[in-house]
């Protein structure tokens, strides 16, 4: 009895042996690569190729702008003018229509205040345009303004205008204020220097309203003595239509407009391309 349990105990004991080796046994380290992730089925998207392929075709160019329609004006008047040359007419029907085509010196706006037109700047005590006493008023003529025939407009104008104006051949409307002047001097192309034998305060307001050009009407009065039957009076058609700038602007200058309240003194300017004026319908409206 005692053998068979010794055996036993000492199966048990080597049983017991065994399994302990099996388990301390440790798990051998991989050191093979690790397996790449299976690829899936999903596409790859590829970027959109967007560009131009080669041609010889022009591409045509854009389309631009069509020009502006010119602005055309006319004014059309129930009474015939006596003349058109601002020397020679006092009618309200020819003087309206001077600031058109022949504009002023200056002119002035809704509140009475002096705009420059052909001056660069109005004669004042603080810039020098008048002297202390008073008698002399000098002007700055602006040096981009041109006929429109493409003279320039110069100090030359005002000097030929003022003589003819006190030329007793000449029957013009009046010599007022200019024959109060005691003389006028032109120093350079754009500087005219007007000295009065006294002073004169309305000198604003009555000097150079309309501008004759000298190298029209020059060799009228070198070969007539005077302008009276020049035809530029009739029909000025080619150095005093309009007055413009050099850079070749159709309308630089002014054309001022009636407004309510405002007689012809309104400083938004409006601009034309071109002006025509016909004397006396050819039929009466209804």
């Amino acid at each position: 009895m005692n053998q068979k349990l010794f055996k036993l105990l000492i199966l048990c004991t080597i049983a017991a042996l065994v399994l302990s080796a099996c388990k301390a046994k440790a798990t051998p380290t991989s050191t093979s690569a690790p397996v790449a992730p299976k690829a899936t089925d999903t596409a790859v998207v590829k970027p959109t190729d967007t560009s131009v392929p080669p041609t010889d075709t022009p591409i045509p160019p854009t389309p631009t702008t069509a020009p502006a329609e010119p602005k055309i004006a006319t004014f059309i008047w129930t009474q015939e003018f006596d003349t058109l040359n601002p020397l020679y007419s006092n009618m309200w029907f020819s003087s309206t229509t001077y600031q058109i085509w022949n504009c002023y010196a200056w002119n002035f706006d809704d509140q009475n205040n002096p705009v420059p037109v052909l001056v660069k700047e109005m004669p004042s005590a603080d810039n020098g345009g008048i002297s202390a006493d008073g008698k002399t008023i000098t002007l700055k003529l602006r040096e981009d303004l041109v006929w429109s025939d493409g003279v320039p407009l110069t100090s030359e104008d005002f000097q030929f205008t003022y003589e003819q104006t006190i030329n007793l051949s000449n029957t013009v409307s009046t010599q007022s204020p200019y024959d109060l002047i005691d003389k006028l001097e032109t120093p350079d192309k754009y500087t005219v220097v007007t000295t009065f034998k006294d002073p004169f305060a309305p000198w604003m307001g009555t000097l150079w309203k309309g501008i004759i050009p000298a190298h029209v009407l020059k060799p009228e009065v070198e070969a007539k003595g005077n302008l009276n039957e020049a035809e530029w009076n009739r029909k000025p058609r080619l150095a005093a239509v309009r007055l413009c700038s050099k850079n070749g602007s159709p309308a630089v200058l002014p054309v001022l407009w009636p407004t309510i309240n405002t007689g012809w003194g309104d400083p938004s300017w409006m601009r034309y391309s071109s002006a025509s004026c016909r004397m006396t319908p050819p039929k009466l409206l209804p």
